[in-house]
């Protein structure tokens, strides 16, 4: 009897998650099969050192290792970052995880049901913390609609996404690349079919990472969604429809909290490592990645057009597919608190 209960559980369970996002035609992504992913390159070892960024308060506690050790070949650079032990790896057992987010592929629609927040007025010579006065002025030329709010606590309007340590998910994200990069944060609002389109909604965090090693941790409360992708060098804009154009990664928190890497929106954009400390599931441009089905694709996104590639068989990784047959699951291993390391290179 419990167990036929907890069958009819699972099933409404998945049927609401279906319903949340049947009016979605486009999964997140980056980076393309056209590259030479999989192709093993030549292997070398260094290491960065992590220089935490500071502001008016500190961002980066105790969350940060103090140098990672990076093994990099001739396309891609994998870090083996590490990882805070855990007596559950493993062992966790959890129904199908509702997608991390899904916004359609396409030119802003008049009738999108959420509007934007008010902009944060463009004043470039005193940006909002931790944005540079060169990178304001960058999103501004690329068309980006806003600085980010980048607020240092969970207050109204930041729909729970904010810089420090004191949220329950924590995200630290690194610059591991011989570039400047600027990092963007948004909300993937339910019904919101345009949350990633950054001409068009403001983003939560935008943030300087200028050199190697540069870091920050971003909060995010439970039962929150969204994505996150890069600005690299100053050479990254946005697409025709207005989304950053490289590789997006993508989160899910609360009960089922799912993170992944989505190769979707770009294929032939930066590389990116997440890694969920606890599980250790790892999401990189080959593991547990979302690309595109089609061969030799640049970008895709509509129904059944992605898949979700070599995410099966480690631990905190789960596989499972929407009421549409597309392909639904990332990494997971933690519920309602917990920590991600996210690299760029």
């Amino acid at each position: 009897m419990i167990m036929k209960i907890y069958f009819y559980w699972c099933v409404l369970l998945l049927a609401s998650c279906a319903s949340a996002f049947v009016n979605r035609d486009l999964k997140l992504g980056n980076q393309g099969p056209s590259s030479p992913a999989n192709v093993a390159p030549p292997l070398l070892t260094s290491t960065i050192t992590v220089t935490p960024t500071v502001i008016a308060t500190s961002l980066v506690q105790n969350i940060l290792p103090t140098t990672i050790t990076v093994t990099s070949g001739v396309s891609n650079i994998i870090p083996n970052i590490p990882l805070l032990s855990s007596s559950s790896v493993g062992t966790q057992q959890q129904p199908s995880p509702v997608p991390p987010s899904s916004p359609s592929h396409g030119p802003p629609s008049p009738q999108s049901p959420v509007q934007n927040a008010l902009p944060i007025p463009y004043n470039c010579a005193s940006p909002v913390p931790g944005l540079s006065p060169q990178d304001c002025t960058y999103l501004s030329t690329i068309g980006i609609i806003s600085q980010g709010q980048n607020a240092l606590s969970a207050a109204s309007g930041t729909a729970g996404i904010y810089l420090g340590t004191n949220g329950p998910n924590t995200f630290s994200f690194i610059n591991g690349a011989s570039a400047p990069l600027i990092l963007v944060v948004w909300y993937n609002a339910v019904e919101d079919a345009q949350s990633s389109f950054m001409d068009a909604r403001t983003p939560k965090i935008t943030y300087s990472l200028p050199t190697q090693g540069n870091a920050v941790v971003v909060s995010i409360d439970n039962e929150v969604p969204g994505g996150w992708s890069t600005l690299y060098n100053y050479t990254t804009t946005l697409t025709e429809y207005g989304q950053v154009n490289n590789t997006f990664g993508e989160f899910n928190t609360g009960s089922f909290t799912t993170t992944d890497v989505s190769r979707l929106v770009n294929m032939q954009g930066h590389p990116m490592t997440v890694v969920v400390r606890g599980s250790g599931c790892r999401s990189d441009m080959q593991t547990c990645v979302y690309t595109c089905s089609e061969p030799g694709a640049v970008t895709c996104g509509r129904q059944r057009s992605y898949r979700l590639e070599n995410c099966q068989g480690q631990p905190g990784a789960v596989v499972s597919n929407d009421a549409n047959g597309n392909p639904t699951g990332g990494c997971q291993g933690w519920s309602n608190g917990g920590h991600v390391d996210v690299i760029f290179t």
